[in-house]
């Protein structure tokens, strides 16, 4: 039995490196997605040496004549990205991803310079129902199109959430708009992107909106609750993340984790709005 296991693992591993892909004679861990540079940034014929972000490491004092080791030599630059180009990654070595523009390979670029980005249009509207609050709320979502700014995330895909929500003879209605960042929080090299649902015309300063922020990460799967503005108008301890598998099942549960999470306050103050 134990024979048979390691004939197993060994094949399974042989099967593994014949599988593993290879560019420029590197073996590539696997990474791909569309990516945008957040800086200027060299294209390496192979992964550089030292960090990725070319900031030499520093070295620790020396003693007597010893002298340090000498740099590594850089690998042959073979082209350059500019801010805001986008470019496909197929996969990655250390702090260096592997990309390439349509069908063309060009080569390494230090993983610092890229941000994982993700495309929010929808191909039609969504819809759903949550109870929360003490009400029973349908909503749909609709995607209204792109918005490129100079500050914050960047470049957001926006949308208009409507909601009609009743308890008992109660009933109200209101539409807020809402977005997700295209590029990753902060530009960073994780795939998390924000969601924000703002409800106009309640908070407690009549020139912002009461604003509710979610994290979608793409990785794990799900989206969780952030914070809000006004804080204090949330429910006591943050309600768990909720599975999300796509950019709609993110925006979704967004919107529903957004009402549970309320406290009476919001809910109050539209119910006030809507006498």
């Amino acid at each position: 039995m134990l024979l048979f296991v390691l004939v197993l693992a060994l094949a399974c591993s042989r099967a593994w490196a014949q599988a593993a892909e290879r560019f420029k004679g590197v073996t590539l861990d696997p990474v791909s997605g569309s990516y945008l540079a957040t800086r200027d940034a060299p294209v390496l014929e192979a992964p550089g040496a030292g960090p990725a972000s070319g900031v030499p490491k520093s070295r620790p004092a020396t003693k007597g004549k010893e002298k340090p080791a000498a740099p590594k030599p850089t690998a042959k630059k073979v082209g350059e990205l500019k801010k805001g180009e986008e470019v496909t990654v197929f996969g990655k070595s250390g702090t260096w991803l592997a990309v390439r523009k349509g069908e063309e390979r060009l080569g390494f670029v230090a993983a610092d310079a890229l941000a994982p980005i993700l495309d929010g249009t929808l191909a039609q509207e969504i819809a759903g129902a949550v109870a929360a609050g003490g009400y029973n709320c349908r909503y749909v979502i609709r995607f209204e199109g792109r918005t490129v700014v100079e500050i914050g995330p960047g470049r957001l895909a926006d949308y208009s959430a409507s909601f009609a929500c009743e308890r008992g003879s109660a009933r109200f209605s209101f539409e807020t708009p809402m977005f997700m960042s295209e590029i990753s929080h902060q530009g960073g090299p994780k795939p998390v992107y924000q969601i924000a649902l703002d409800v106009l015309g309640i908070s407690p300063d009549p020139d912002q909106a009461f604003s509710t922020i979610l994290f979608y990460d793409r990785d794990k799967g799900d989206v969780a609750l952030e914070t809000a503005w006004p804080a204090d108008w949330l429910v006591k301890g943050k309600p768990s993340p909720r599975r999300a598998g796509d950019v709609a099942s993110a925006l979704a549960q967004a919107a529903e984790l957004t009402l549970s999470s309320w406290g009476p306050k919001p809910w109050e103050a539209l119910a006030k709005r809507e006498r």
